[in-house]
């Protein structure tokens, strides 16, 4: 069963109000059985008649020429015109050799650095069908929404049918939502087989990650030391993959009663610092207050500390 009806009221072209039944042993042939409309609808239509109508013919294989009626563009990776720039910017990523599946990433132009973007998952128009993410139209939707709100926008080339009959374009569609995923697994900036292998040269031999000199959570000789320590200013970033084990520390100092002041920023990556100077420029603040609002007055626990 095929349908289709039109959302506009007013319109009068072929297929308007019409729900089409097709009859699957002739839809390759030439004979261009007649399409049924409702029995609410006066006008019969055929195959033909629609295939014009979207730019189809039949190949002898079974699949189809698409007209191009609506022109195709490529991704801008890069500002070419400084005087004429994008509103925003697009790469095409392979998903999958054997698939030819790929997803169009679309990024601001000048993107904010204090927050992170959302992240908006497009499949484009086209009953899934005719069309490509490349079409002009569901690019420049998807560069608007990029710059607008702003936000990366993942427009997904699904397989279109008849040649890959649905679900191929929901598994292309999710195959693009598990790749999304694993990029995230990934911090660009500290990947986690680089933390492996760093780890393991500074760890004594054939220690893991859990060995107290990585993980003092885990246990250990150290933490009976833990309630010495005087007071303690800890910066985590949200982007940073290191930011989970940061906040499981402050919450084992404020366990063991230690005086704690836990910056936790939003955003952000790991040595952000190092490369922003507005990032920079807010720790330094942070550390110059942290310092000024330490007292000269020894606490319990600093005389303990001083005391050992």
């Amino acid at each position: 069963m095929f349908r289709q009806h039109c959302l506009n009221q007013n319109q009068k072209s072929w297929h308007a109000f019409a729900a089409y039944t097709e009859d699957p042993k002739n839809e390759k042939s030439q004979s261009w059985p007649s399409i049924k409309a409702d029995e609410n609808v006066s006008n019969n239509h055929t195959w033909q008649e629609a295939f014009e109508v979207l730019g189809l013919s039949w190949n002898s294989d079974g699949t189809l020429n698409r007209e191009i009626l609506i022109p195709m563009v490529n991704a801008t990776p890069s500002v070419t015109d400084p005087d004429n720039p994008p509103v925003a910017l697009s790469n095409d990523v392979l998903l999958s050799d054997m698939s030819k599946a790929y997803v169009r990433i679309y990024i601001p132009v000048n993107p904010p650095t204090d927050t992170k973007l959302p992240l908006i998952i497009y499949l484009h128009g086209g009953d899934f069908v005719i069309y490509s993410a490349s079409t002009v139209i569901f690019h420049n939707f998807c560069n608007d929404i990029a710059s607008q709100f702003p936000a990366v926008v993942v427009s997904v080339e699904y397989r279109l049918a008849p040649e890959n009959r649905l679900p191929v374009a929901y598994d292309d569609a999710i195959n693009a939502i598990f790749w999304i995923k694993n990029q995230a697994l990934d911090d660009p900036y500290v990947p986690l087989y680089i933390c492996d292998v760093l780890w393991s040269l500074a760890l004594p031999l054939y220690a893991n990650r859990d060995h107290e000199f990585c993980n003092p959570i885990s246990g250990g000789s150290f933490l009976g030391r833990v309630p010495r320590l005087p007071r303690v200013f800890v910066k985590a970033d949200e982007g940073d993959p290191f930011v989970d084990r940061t906040t499981q520390l402050v919450n084992l100092l404020k366990g063991y009663k230690v005086s704690v002041v836990y910056q936790h920023n939003q955003g952000g990556f790991h040595g952000i610092e190092l490369q922003n100077t507005t990032a920079a420029q807010i720790l330094y603040n942070d550390m110059k207050l942290f310092i000024d609002s330490t007292t000269t007055r020894v606490t319990h626990n600093e005389e303990y500390h001083a005391a050992y």
